[in-house]
C-alpha cells in the first residue's frame, strides 16, 4: 500500500508538471500571436506613415509652387509693401514712445508727490529743530552781547551828547550883504501888499507855511506866513533834523518856533516907524528868509492846547538847534546869521 501511494503521488506530480508546461506553452503561443498582431499593426502604421509622407511631399510641392507664384506677385508689390511695413513699424514705434513718455510723466508726478511729502515732513521737523537752535543761539548771543551792549550804550551816550557850536557869532556870521545875493537869486520880486502876495500863492510861486506838524508859527505882526517852495523845504528839513536830534540825545521833543517870514513893502515901512535900523531891501521881501527863535520852543505833548506853556531860555535846546543849522550851513544849503537882540537865527536858503 505504501508503494502504491508513493507511485500515485509521483504520477500526480508528473501530471501537474505536464499541466503547467502545457499552460506555459499555451500562454507563449498567445503571446506570439499578440506579437504577430502587433507587428501587423506596426506594418500598417508604417504604411499609413509612408502615405502621409507622400501626401506631405505633394503638399510641399504645391506650397512651393504657390510660394513661387506669390513671390512673383510680391516682386511687383515689393516697394508698396515695404513702405506700408515701414509706416506700420514707425507708427508702432511712435506708439511705444508715447507710452514710455506717459509712463515717465507718471513716474515724475509720483516722485514729485513723494518729494513734496518728504519736504513737508522735513519742514515739520525743521521748525522744531530750528526753534531749539534759535533758542540756544539767542541765549548765546545775549550772553555775548551783555558786556558789548553796556559798552555800546556808553559810547552812544558819549557820541550823542549835546555839544552845540563853539561860538554862535563865529559859526553864523552871514550878514545881510551875503544873504541878499541868495535871496534875489532864489526869491520872488518884492510885493507891495498882501493882495499881491495872495496872487503869487494862487500861482504856486509862494506856499503857506501855517499848517505844519514840524514847527510852530508865532503871532506875526510885520510879516505874512509865505515862502518860496525851496525855502519851505529847507524849513521842514531843519525842523525834522531838530526833532530827530532831540530824540537821539535824550531830550524831550519840542517844535521850533518861526517868528518872521515874508515882508511886503507896507510891512517894511510900518516896521521902520518903530525901528529906524530896519533895512528897506530886506531879505524877508523875497520869500527866501525865515527867522527861527532860539529862546523859546513849543512842547510836543500830543494834545491840542490853546495856550501852551513854552520852553524858554533852554540852553541844551539852543545848542541842538545850532548843531542842526551848522550842519546844513556847511553842506551849502543855507546862510545863517546869529541875531542877539532879536533872539533868533536869521537864515536864507541858497
Amino acid at each position: 500500500m505504501t508503494a502504491f501511494v508513493v507511485v500515485m503521488g509521483l504520477f500526480a506530480g508528473v501530471r501537474n508538471v505536464m499541466g503547467i508546461e502545457v499552460k506555459r506553452t499555451a500562454t507563449m503561443a498567445q503571446q506570439r500571436g499578440q506579437r504577430g498582431e502587433r507587428t501587423a499593426t506596426v506594418a500598417q502604421q508604417r504604411e499609413l506613415r509612408e502615405e502621409r509622407t507622400a501626401t506631405m511631399v505633394q503638399q510641399r510641392e504645391q506650397r512651393g509652387e504657390r510660394a513661387a507664384m506669390m513671390a512673383q506677385q510680391g516682386g511687383q508689390r515689393g516697394h508698396e509693401g515695404e513702405k506700408e511695413e515701414k509706416t506700420a513699424t514707425m507708427s508702432q514705434q511712435r506708439g511705444q514712445r508715447e507710452e514710455k513718455t506717459a509712463m515717465m510723466a507718471q513716474q515724475r508726478e509720483q516722485r514729485g508727490e513723494r518729494a513734496a511729502t518728504m519736504a513737508q515732513q522735513r519742514e515739520q521737523r525743521g521748525h522744531e529743530g530750528e526753534k531749539g537752535e534759535r533758542t540756544a543761539t539767542m541765549v548765546q548771543q545775549r550772553e555775548q552781547r551783555g558786556h558789548e551792549g553796556e559798552r555800546g550804550l556808553r559810547e552812544e551816550r558819549k557820541a550823542h551828547r549835546v555839544r552845540g557850536v563853539w561860538s554862535y557869532s563865529e559859526c553864523f556870521p552871514d550878514s545881510q550883504s551875503v544873504q541878499i545875493v541868495a535871496a534875489e537869486m532864489n526869491g520872488i520880486t518884492p510885493v507891495r501888499n498882501r493882495e499881491e502876495a495872495e496872487k503869487l500863492v494862487k500861482r504856486h510861486e509862494l506856499v503857506n507855511i501855517c499848517h505844519s506838524p514840524f514847527y510852530s508859527v508865532d503871532k506875526l505882526t510885520h510879516s505874512i506866513p509865505y515862502l518860496v517852495p525851496k525855502a519851505q523845504h529847507l524849513l521842514n528839513t531843519i525842523c525834522l533834523n531838530f526833532m530827530d536830534s532831540c530824540q537821539v540825545k535824550g531830550l524831550p521833543i519840542h517844535l521850533p518856533i518861526v517868528t518872521s517870514v515874508l515882508r511886503t513893502t507896507e510891512d517894511v515901512s510900518n516896521l521902520q516907524k518903530g525901528n529906524k535900523n530896519a533895512t528897506t531891501n530886506s531879505c524877508h521881501c523875497y520869500g527866501t528868509t525865515v527867522d527861527i527863535a532860539y529862546n523859546k520852543f513849543m512842547p510836543m505833548t500830543g494834545t491840542y492846547e490853546s495856550k501852551a506853556t513854552l520852553l524858554r531860555w533852554n540852553e541844551p535846546m539852543k545848542q541842538v538847534l545850532s548843531e542842526v543849522l551848522n550842519d546844513l550851513r556847511l553842506e551849502g544849503k543855507c546862510y545863517v546869521k546869529y541875531e542877539r537882540k532879536q533872539g533868533c537865527f536869521h537864515l536864507t536858503c541858497r
